[in-house]
C-alpha cells in the first residue's frame, strides 16, 4: 500500500508543476501554421535556481523524428557527478528535471532536434545560487528580448519577457511583470487593443509576459518596455521596438528571391564573358605587348631564332608547315636538322649553339613506335644537356598510364617541366589561331619583313619543294597562297 502511493505521488510530481503542459501553452502561431522542424515558443538562455529546489529545462519543438540532450558537450544520460536532471517522456523527452539541484548542477544543456534534413539546437545556461534562504536580489532576465520586433501592417505582434525573481519572504513583496508603453495610459480605452498575460513557472520563482496586438497598425511601431519586479525598489526593465517588416524580409521561404537569382546569373553572365575574352584575346594580347615593346637580341652570337629537329618520317611537317610559316609567314630565321635514332647528332649539337630556341616535333615515328616514357626520357636528356631553350611540339598526345609512375616517367614530367610544350591541334580556326600564337610567344621578336624580291625567291622555292599530304593541309595552303 505504501508503495503504491509513494509510485502515484512521484507520477503525479512533475504533472503538478506543469511539465506536461509547458510545451503545449502559448505555442506562436507561426509554428502551428507552417510544416518543418522549429522551436514552437519562446525558450530561455538564462536559468537559475537556488540548491536543493525543483528545476525543469524545456525545448519546445515540432517536426523533430530525435531529441538530444548535452550537458556541458556530455550527451544525456548523465552520471550523478555531472548532472542530476533527468528526461520526462511524457513531454517526448523535451523536458528534463532535478527534484533536487546540487552543486554539480550547473552548467550549460544544450538540446539539438532533428529530422532527416535539418537539425537546430539551442543552449541554456543554468546557474545554481548556493544559499541557505531563497533569492531575494533583483529578478534575473532569462530570456533575451529582441532589441528589434518586426511585423507586417495587419498582422498581428506577439511580444514575450521572462526574469527569475525567486521567493522575499516578506508580508507585503509581491512578484509583478507588466508591458507599457512610454507616453502612452496602458488603463485608457485605446490601449484595450494591447492585450497582456502573465504567466509563471518554477513555484512563480519564474514570472514572465506576453504582450499580444491583435492587428497592428501605424501607430502601433515604437518602444514597449516590460518591468519586472519582486520588490518596489528591485526592478528590471526590458526595452524593445516594434517595426515594420519590409515586403522582402516578409516572403515566404519557398518562393523564389528574384533579386538574388539576378545577382546570380549577372555573376555568371559576367564570369563566362571574361573566359571567352580571355581565351579568345589573351595570346594575341601578349603577342602584340611583345612585338610592339620588346627588342630583337642583337649581337649574341646567334644566327637563327629556332632550329626545328624531326625524324625523316615527320620532314613534310618541319619543313613544309613549321619552317615555311615561320619563315615566309612571320619574318623569322629557322634551320632544320633531322634526329636518326632518337638521338642527337654532332651536326643538332653545332646547329644548336647558333640558335636560339630548339624545336623537336614529337610522334611515335621518331622513338620507332615506342611512344612510352622509357623511349622518350633519353632524347629529352640529351637536348637539355646542349640547348635551354625547348619547345616541344606533339603531333599525338602521350598515353597517361602506370609508365608515368616509373623512374623515367617521373624524370621525363620533369623535363618537360623545363620545355614550352605545345600541342599541335588545328582542326579549327581558333586552334590554330591558338597554335600559332603560342609559338610564337615562345621566339623573340621577328626580323623585319622581307622587301619584294625576297618574298619571291622564297615563294618560288617553296613551290619546287614536293609536299606530302601532310604539307598540303589547309595551313600550308595559307602559306603558300
Amino acid at each position: 500500500m505504501y508503495f503504491s502511493r509513494f509510485t502515484i505521488f512521484c507520477c503525479l510530481f512533475p504533472m503538478s508543476l506543469g511539465l506536461v503542459d509547458y510545451c503545449d501553452e502559448n505555442k506562436r502561431n507561426s509554428s502551428i501554421l507552417t510544416p518543418g522542424i522549429q522551436f514552437t515558443k519562446e525558450l530561455s538562455s538564462s536559468e537559475y535556481a537556488v540548491l536543493s529546489s525543483f528545476k525543469s529545462l524545456h525545448c519546445c519543438a515540432k517536426g523533430y523524428r530525435s531529441i538530444e540532450w548535452f550537458k556541458d558537450g556530455k550527451a544525456y544520460p548523465w552520471p550523478g557527478d555531472v548532472s542530476s536532471f533527468i528526461l520526462y517522456p511524457d513531454s517526448a523527452n523535451q523536458t528534463i528535471y532535478s527534484q533536487a539541484l546540487g552543486s554539480v548542477d550547473a552548467g550549460n544543456y544544450t538540446c539539438t532536434v532533428a529530422n532527416d534534413s535539418r537539425q537546430v539546437s539551442h543552449i541554456a545556461s543554468l546557474t545554481v545560487f548556493d544559499m541557505r534562504k531563497n533569492y531575494m536580489d533583483v529578478p534575473l532576465p532569462t530570456y533575451k528580448l529582441p532589441a528589434e520586433h518586426f511585423v507586417r501592417l495587419g498582422q498581428p505582434a506577439r511580444m514575450y519577457c521572462e526574469a527569475f525573481v525567486g521567493k522575499i519572504d516578506l508580508p507585503d513583496a509581491t512578484n509583478e511583470v507588466w508591458w507599457e508603453r512610454p507616453g502612452m495610459n496602458m488603463s485608457t480605452p485605446q490601449a484595450r487593443r494591447y492585450i497582456q498575460h502573465r504567466i509563471s513557472r518554477e513555484e512563480e520563482q519564474v514570472v514572465g509576459a506576453y504582450l499580444f496586438i491583435e492587428k497592428v497598425n501605424l501607430a502601433d511601431f515604437g518602444s514597449y518596455v516590460c518591468s519586472i519586479s519582486n520588490t518596489e525598489d528591485q526592478v528590471v526593465r526590458l526595452t524593445t521596438e516594434l517595426k515594420e517588416e519590409d515586403w522582402e524580409m516578409g516572403l515566404p521561404s519557398n518562393k523564389i528571391p528574384w533579386l538574388k537569382l539576378q545577382f546570380i546569373v549577372i555573376t555568371i553572365l559576367l564570369a563566362a564573358t571574361l573566359v571567352i575574352v580571355y581565351n579568345r584575346y589573351a595570346l594575341s594580347a601578349l603577342l602584340y605587348v611583345k612585338l610592339k615593346f620588346c627588342k630583337r637580341p642583337v649581337d649574341d652570337g646567334k644566327e637563327h631564332d629556332l632550329l626545328i629537329c624531326y625524324s625523316p618520317e615527320d620532314a613534310d611537317f618541319a619543313v613544309g608547315v613549321l619552317a615555311t610559316t615561320l619563315g615566309s609567314r612571320y619574318h623569322h630565321t629557322v634551320t632544320l636538322c633531322q634526329i636518326n635514332n632518337a638521338r642527337a647528332s654532332a651536326e643538332l649539337q653545332l646547329a644548336s649553339t647558333l640558335s636560339r630556341h630548339l624545336l623537336v616535333v614529337m610522334s611515335p615515328s621518331l622513338f620507332e613506335n615506342q611512344w612510352t616514357p622509357v623511349t622518350i626520357c633519353p632524347l629529352f636528356k640529351q637536348l637539355s644537356d646542349i640547348h635551354s631553350n625547348i619547345i616541344c611540339v606533339p603531333l599525338q598526345g602521350i598515353k597517361m598510364d602506370a609508365s608515368w609512375k616509373s623512374e623515367e616517367g617521373c624524370m621525363l614530367r620533369q623535363l618537360l617541366s623545363r620545355c614550352s610544350v605545345i600541342t599541335w591541334e588545328v582542326n579549327t580556326p581558333a586552334q590554330r589561331r591558338r597554335f600559332w600564337t603560342s609559338l610564337r610567344l615562345c621566339l623573340p621578336p621577328p626580323l623585319s619583313p622581307p622587301s619584294t624580291r625576297q618574298r619571291e625567291m622564297t615563294a618560288t622555292t617553296t613551290t619546287k619543294a614536293k609536299l606530302s599530304t601532310f604539307a598540303k593541309s589547309n595551313e600550308s595552303l595559307e602559306v603558300l597562297v
